[in-house]
């Protein structure tokens, strides 16, 4: 599933972006992140 992401009324789709500027597939990463307090917590 592609990555999008929404600021307003604007919907980016990171990986088409991506792929548009000539960055290969394999070198695309997704990451999740979540907050607890001060803490951030970052997964794949």
């Amino acid at each position: 599933m592609p990555a999008k992401i929404s600021i307003g009324n604007q919907i980016f789709e990171y990986d088409t972006d991506l792929l548009d500027h000539g960055i290969p597939r394999e070198g695309i990463h997704h990451y999740g992140l979540a907050f607890r307090g001060k803490q951030i917590l970052i997964g794949e």
